[in-house]
């Protein structure tokens, strides 16, 4: 797999001396702590435990081969050693760190062993073939006394071995108190160990490459890796890093290191094997044996049975074999792949593979990501790649590709038909707005002799007229034919234009002013707009011209009273503004430049009020239609939308190369983006502000929808889910929970801790409070189907039974419960199931209104997070602490069965809810993520993974609902109506790089050609 796989750790550490890589051969040592990421914490514990201040012992830190415990202690402790971080080091750091193993003695080296800031003895296992049995008894004593005089004392050993270490009485407490074993590490920390290294060097990696050779390793971010994936990784990272492209990681330089994919197998060379020489501060003498020769070490010691030594050369020789075996396995497995025959097992696992990349494309290019999913749930339907789809369908974004290098001009036709894009290279081209799947422009104008600054049409007349300006001067066009382009008249030259709100007149910026053109037949030269200063951007709204100067400032002007300037804003910039933009009704300019950030500013009679700064540096800016949101856009690579009025941003989206330009059509709906990598990008439906929720409940005939969030309680029409109807707003604090009783007549609200209010909702145009109950601790409430009978728990443990026919009154009182935080009344109302802190899930019978338990169980391993019944209540679903969701079968609640079990999540459970036929069943964690069940099975269909997955409800047998603090949001459940919708959308297919970036040498089939 590596160029230098097999000519050793020495020649390759010294090609790394030349050219420094993050990911040394072998451990790291102190010399790579640079470069050493991922067990921070372990590094922390263990400078916590040797600053306590009662340490007698030496602290051992344990671990299986291959676990990084020689790079922990040498490029992790020493250096905080060294830094002062244990109590009392920073008087000893003078004096370094001393590094030892069994085979040599303690002390020697021309320094009192005393005096050091740290003594590590690394390879403690050798104890057990370096020493004779009296001579081993004696080097524990030692180190323990140096331990019990003050000296910070570390030990590395193989787990394997802690049984026998118990044969030495000194060790026995510092195993007992001070022992830190040292596991696989996560995937958030091998994620670390990729991306940190990289960063730290300069280096970037394309996207998704973290998370493709994770995926390559088995691994998840919440749950612990194989204990093979440390060394495996740093051998992948190291093969990838010679075969870079410049500064980059690629796909292609992985694929080429690692083929075929790092499937878990036989470890490679443990980076717990060989000595971390740049680690050892104060080196160890050779150490005389008993007939006063050095020892050998190169006869030290292997692995036993119980990962205790038995001999360094059989070692050495099964590592031989090992590498061959790998060596031979890869070239089989990548002249297999040749072969063009690949297995259904193997395109399925190129199909998760790409389905987890396609994850980490929407941070950075939606657009790509989108078809990424759709091909590879094309490829394999699996719950990873279905899950992927459902939720990586959003926002929908159009990209074309454009023979322009870079796409500063960008405009639509007020019909919002057509989109000319203009580029840096003299490019104009003209294309169909409306259909997404036409991937070649309708027509390209005669190339400009220099960069087009500035593309505009009339925005009003019938008539289709294009202005296109570059500094050499300004065409006008009749694109009447988009097809068909008629020039019209050449105007002097300018680096910006526009027409007037009316469309009558051509605005073009001067040297120091802005031309103006009547266009009636031939154009009619106007009266100039004269400026002292140069004009480097302008922009028109309503009446009003506005134009920015190299000295700095920006002026509006009356174009009718072109002889001064209404209103001059000195910005303090050095030069001009980057963006200029005025709202079309000439309510609010913005100009931004780099090292200022964005402004804003209302305007009144053509004067600036007060300026107030929006956020950071934008390269453009563009007011929506209606003059409320002001999108900006620059090098983070996102388009960002603004109220005006609040100053709030609304939304972002990523963007997958520097945006240069933006454009709105005419009725807001869509939004354009110009890219320096000369693609361009329509967004559909950007400026649908978001209604924050944070509860949300259904009626069980699912036409009825309460949400509560920061704009208070709102009732919904909800029978087609994807056209919801508001029927009313009313205050309700921003935090309250609510709970529909079943009949859809009542709500209650829960604020906890305080109170649960009950709403009348019988006329949903018109809530009113019906009842106001304060509960001491409240955690939970829920209402009967009928809606007379209020359940609540609280943080005390009493489950209360109320009758809210009228004025609350106390129908019946159980506690002990620890904790109640989960109520649910069944669809018929004679039971309720409760749950929480004390692990158990109980069913009560309220028909005669009490409670009266029928059923419980105590099946889950940590407190109990929800309940929830089917719909037809012979089932119900508990979800809890322990990261698992249980079935249980009731439709004989005294004769109930033990409940089914359903693991996978990776957090606590939150929420179950039901499909209306009571066939599947979606389950979301506090991680945002969401599983749905085939309950039939009990297996799972596809999981999902998004920031809005927090309170997840059918709203039908194919749509989700979810609410999690942002915008209320719908998930299409049929993977081919959501492949459909992105590849109507989609515009230019996968190219076929892109296609053997994530699907490898499977044949080019793109999903959306």
């Amino acid at each position: 797999m590596d160029d230098g796989f097999g000519a050793g750790l020495g020649s390759e550490r010294d090609r790394c001396a030349r050219d420094p890589c993050p990911w040394p051969p072998g451990p790291f040592t102190t010399g790579d702590a640079r470069w050493f990421f991922g067990r921070e914490r372990v590094v922390s514990e263990l400078v916590a435990l040797l600053g306590e201040p009662r340490a007698a012992h030496p602290v051992v830190l344990s671990g299986a081969a291959g676990a990084g415990k020689t790079s922990v202690l040498a490029a992790g402790l020493v250096p905080a050693v060294l830094a002062g971080s244990p109590a009392g080091a920073t008087e000893r750091a003078r004096a370094g760190v001393l590094w030892r193993t069994p085979g040599s003695p303690v002390r020697g080296g021309g320094r009192p062993v005393e005096e050091c800031a740290l003594l590590v003895v690394d390879r403690f296992e050798e104890l057990f073939t370096a020493r004779a049995g009296s001579g081993r008894t004696a080097y524990v004593e030692e180190l323990c006394a140096l331990a019990a005089g003050g000296l910070p004392v570390v030990i590395g050993m193989r787990a394997g071995c802690y049984e026998r270490c118990l044969g030495f009485p000194p060790l026995v407490e510092a195993l007992r108190v001070r022992s830190l074993p040292l596991g696989p590490m996560t995937g958030d920390e091998l994620r670390r160990a990729i991306t940190e290294p990289a960063r730290v060097a300069g280096l970037s990696l394309e996207p998704g490459l973290a998370e493709t050779i994770l995926h390559d390793l088995g691994v998840r971010d919440d749950a612990p890796a194989a204990a093979d994936a440390l060394p495996r990784l740093s051998q992948a990272m190291r093969a990838t890093w010679h075969r870079r492209d410049g500064d980059t990681l690629t796909h292609a330089a992985y694929r080429d290191a690692t083929a075929p994919p790092l499937t878990p197998g036989p470890a490679l060379p443990s980076s717990d094997r060989e000595e971390p020489a740049g680690a050892v501060l104060d080196p160890e003498p050779a150490a005389p044996s008993s007939g006063g020769r050095a020892v050998d070490r190169s006869s030290g010691s292997g692995v036993g049975a119980k990962g205790c030594p038995v001999g360094r050369r059989v070692r050495g020789l099964v590592v031989a074999l090992v590498v061959l075996v790998v060596v031979a396995g890869a070239g089989a497995g990548l002249a297999w792949q040749k072969s063009g025959r690949a297995s259904a097992a193997r395109v399925t696992a190129l199909a998760e593979r790409a389905a987890v990349q396609a994850r980490a494309l929407r941070a950075t290019d939606p657009a790509l990501a989108m078809q990424v999913a759709v091909a590879a749930q094309g490829l394999a339907d699996t719950p990873g790649t279905r899950g992927t789809l459902l939720d990586t369908a959003e926002p929908y974004a159009t990209r074309l590709r454009s023979a322009g290098d870079r796409l500063r001009a960008i405009a639509y036709s007020q019909d919002h038909a057509l989109l000319a894009t203009g580029a840096d290279n003299g490019v104009v081209e003209l294309w169909d707005a409306t259909d997404s799947r036409r991937r070649t422009p309708l027509a390209t104008l005669p190339r400009a002799a220099g960069p087009v600054g500035a593309l505009a049409f009339r925005p009003s007349g019938g008539d289709r007229v294009l202005l296109a300006a570059t500094g050499q001067g300004v065409e006008v066009w009749n694109v009447v034919d988009p097809a068909r382009p008629r020039h019209v008249a050449a105007l002097p030259g300018a680096a910006t234009a526009a027409f007037t709100p009316d469309g009558r007149t051509v605005l073009a910026a001067a040297a120091h002013g802005v031309r103006r053109w009547r266009l009636a037949g031939r154009p009619v030269a106007l009266p100039p707009v004269r400026a002292s200063a140069q004009v480097t951007r302008f922009a028109v709204g309503d009446d009003t011209v506005v134009t920015g100067h190299d000295d700095g400032s920006v002026r509006l002007w009356d174009p009718a009273r072109p002889a001064a300037p209404a209103d001059t804003i000195a910005t303090g910039l050095q030069d001009g503004p980057a963006a200029l933009a005025i709202s079309p009704d000439g309510g609010a300019l913005a100009w931004s430049a780099p090292g200022r950030g964005t402004w804003l500013c209302p305007l009144r009679a053509r004067r600036c009020a007060r300026p107030v700064r929006y956020g950071d540096p934008a390269g453009a800016l563009a007011f929506s239609p209606d003059g409320t949101v002001l999108a900006a856009a620059g090098d983070d690579r996102a388009v960002r939308l603004w109220s005006v009025d609040t100053r709030a941003e609304v939304t972002s989206f990523p963007h997958p190369d520097r945006v240069l330009g933006l454009a709105f059509t005419a009725d807001g709906q869509a939004l354009a983006t110009g890219s320096a990598a000369g693609a361009f990008y329509q967004w559909r439906h950007p400026v649908r502000v978001p209604d924050p929720v944070t509860g949300l409940v259904l009626s069980r005939d699912r036409t009825l929808m309460a949400t509560t969030g920061p704009r208070g309680g709102a009732l919904w029409d909800v029978r087609d889910p994807r056209h919801r109807v508001l029927l009313s707003r009313w205050n309700v604090p921003a935090a309250a929970g609510p709970a529909l009783s079943g009949d859809g007549r009542r709500l209650a609200t829960v604020e906890r801790g305080v109170a649960v209010t009950v709403w009348d909702i019988r006329d949903p145009y018109r809530p009113a409070r019906h009842a106001r109950l304060p509960v001491r601790g409240l955690a939970v409430a829920a209402l009967s189907p009928d809606g007379r009978v209020l359940a609540t728990g609280d943080h005390g443990g009493r489950l209360l039974l109320w009758d809210v026919t009228g004025p609350p009154r106390r129908l019946a009182a159980r506690d002990g419960f620890g904790d109640v935080g989960a109520l649910d009344f069944s669809p018929g109302g004679g039971l309720l199931a409760s749950g929480g802190a004390d692990r158990g899930v109980r069913l009560w019978d309220v028909r005669r209104h009490a409670l009266d338990q029928v059923a419980h169980h105590e099946e889950h391993a940590d407190a109990v997070a929800g309940v929830r019944f089917g719909p037809k209540g012979d089932v119900l679903v508990s979800t809890g602490h322990d990261r698992t969701a249980r079935v249980w079968r009731i439709a004989d609640p005294g004769r109930a069965p033990r409940p089914a079990v359903l693991r996978g999540h990776g957090d606590t459970v939150l929420i179950a809810g039901f499909s209306p036929d009571g066939a599947a069943l979606a389950t979301t964690d506090a991680s945002r993520t969401t599983r749905l069940w085939d309950l039939r099975s009990r297996r799972p269909i596809a999981e999902l993974s998004h920031r809005d997955l927090g309170t997840v409800l059918y709203a039908d047998d194919h749509t989700l609902v979810s609410a999690a603090g942002h915008d209320l949001r719908l998930w299409d459940l049929r993977p081919e109506s959501v492949a459909a919708r992105v590849c109507e959308a989609a515009g230019m297919p996968l190219t076929r790089a892109e296609w053997r970036r994530y699907f490898d040498d499977l044949p080019y089939r793109p999903p959306c050609s």
